[in-house]
């Protein structure tokens, strides 16, 4: 999936692309994944998980071959946003088939942290986009080979409704947590890349620097999953104001290397808290995990947005310092949150 997404800012820009026009590209993406997470979310609780996870995996490796035919930012448009409804499709009923499984999600989300860094490293090897969808989609083909072994669905079948809104109500504080956070986020990462090659890094150095990244989510996500969702949560929406404003201050690529590690621990604390309680506090797993997705994916359709537009007009340095305090609401809603479940928990006098 990463292979195919990381190095867009860049494809953009090469098809002349402007830094308003990259962030409705990387938006559009963002959208239909969102749709495709509710969508087939809700699908594998009805459904099974095994027939969803097969065929989304065989569309997600067409439609992102596809890209490798766009000639302009319409076309590159129109692609992404077929890709992001392919890709959207499968990764809810893989969290709920590896949760049903008996796997913890810290270790199953740091191996999907792993592939991430695999595949932008892979990526950052070509120069040509032709090159990096190519990588992509082999990759994506490969995941439908391998889950052609799966011959048992261990779903209970549930009824969902349409807009399952029990669902939304019951998990609405992580939802919110994770789509503030995460817009914060999305509001860097759209034009991440172009910044790194404005501090002078090649293509393949920025795969490097999205590799630490990854690979310290391998390593710190294992070891959150000791601990409970809540402090998780917490101290992943801390850590992740303060990872996000050192970006603003490096002065080289190299710089930002040692803030991937940060925000590879401020990113698995938040993720694998917030899947932790997902996946334990829902029935409906499938669905519960397509819209904590869909809350991500929300993220990033108007993170980019609201950077392209702040890009243009203050830079790339203020644009991650508004993105810092716009994570920093994320930890402010989040403890409020709390403190009014836990006020409203509160026995009044004569124990009412």
């Amino acid at each position: 999936m990463f292979a195919s997404l990381a190095f867009i800012p860049n494809i953009a820009n090469d098809l002349g692309a402007s830094s308003t026009q990259i962030g409705f590209i990387v938006a559009l993406y963002s959208f239909t994944f969102l749709l495709s997470s509710w969508v087939f979310g809700r699908a594998a609780d009805i459904f099974g998980r095994r027939r969803i996870i097969q065929f989304g995996l065989l569309a997600a490796s067409v439609a992102i071959l596809l890209q490798m035919f766009a000639w302009s930012p319409f076309t590159l448009g129109l692609s992404r946003a077929l890709a992001g409804f392919a890709l959207g499709s499968f990764p809810a009923a893989v969290i709920a088939y590896a949760y049903e499984e008996g796997d913890r999600m810290g270790r199953f989300s740091s191996f999907a942290a792993l592939g991430w860094g695999v595949g932008v490293l892979s990526a950052g090897i070509f120069t040509a986009a032709s090159g990096k969808f190519l990588a992509s989609s082999i990759l994506v083909f490969v995941a439908f080979l391998v889950s052609l072994a799966i011959t048992r669905d261990v779903t209970i079948p549930h009824k969902v409704p349409v807009f399952p809104v029990s669902v939304i109500r019951k998990n609405l504080r992580i939802y919110s947590a994770i789509l503030i956070r995460h817009t914060g986020a999305s509001m860097i990462w759209m034009f991440f890349p172009l910044y790194m090659e404005s501090l002078g890094a090649s293509h393949l150095l920025v795969g490097i620097v999205y590799a630490v990244n990854a690979s310290g989510q391998f390593v710190i996500m294992p070891i959150a999953d000791r601990y409970r969702a809540h402090p998780l949560i917490l101290a992943g929406l801390i850590s992740s104001f303060l990872t996000f404003l050192t970006f603003a201050i490096a002065q080289n690529p190299y710089q930002l290397i040692p803030t991937q590690l940060a925000l590879a621990m401020s990113w698995s604390l938040t993720y694998v808290g917030c899947l932790k309680y997902i996946t334990k506090n829902n029935v409906e797993r499938a669905t519960a995990s397509g819209m904590l997705g869909a809350a991500v994916s929300a993220a990033a359709i108007v993170g980019p947005l609201l950077a392209g537009i702040s890009v243009h007009f203050v830079g790339y340095r203020w644009t991650i310092v508004i993105a810092a305090f716009v994570a920093s609401i994320a930890l402010l809603q989040y403890l409020a949150t709390g403190w009014l479940a836990k006020r409203d928990k509160t026995p009044g006098p004569l124990g009412s």
